[in-house]
């Protein structure tokens, strides 16, 4: 059964279970990554999307889909992204009323080998 939850998303019947598929609002508000983001972060430290898939343990496709057609990935997929490039010396920024989602090195970063 499919159903809208206004606000946050759509609820779905997957294989039987029922799933939250969250809107792009409720993606945003709970941290979740853009595909600017994404893109922005591999090219601070430098990783093709090869190398990013082999230190997240997620397939080069699944991350090409995100970066330019806005593939909706489980939240568990974005945080192995989230946690690959974090401990490289990325910082994810967040969106707020003063300014737009971004990346930067974390403080002390980058270090001498990634």
């Amino acid at each position: 059964m499919n159903s809208v939850i206004p606000f946050l998303g759509t609820r779905k019947s997957y294989n039987g279970d029922d799933v939250l598929l969250l809107n792009k609002r409720t993606r945003r508000e709970a941290g979740m990554l853009t595909p600017a983001q994404l893109r922005a972060a591999r090219a601070l430290v430098g990783w093709s999307r090869d190398e990013l898939a082999e230190k997240s343990g997620v397939a080069a496709e699944t991350v090409k889909r995100f970066e330019f057609r806005g593939s909706d990935p489980k939240l568990g997929t974005v945080n192995k992204w989230r946690r690959a490039l974090e401990a490289a010396g990325v910082e994810f920024i967040e969106e707020n009323d003063a300014s737009g989602s971004g990346v930067r090195w974390k403080k002390g970063w980058p270090k001498a080998k990634r």
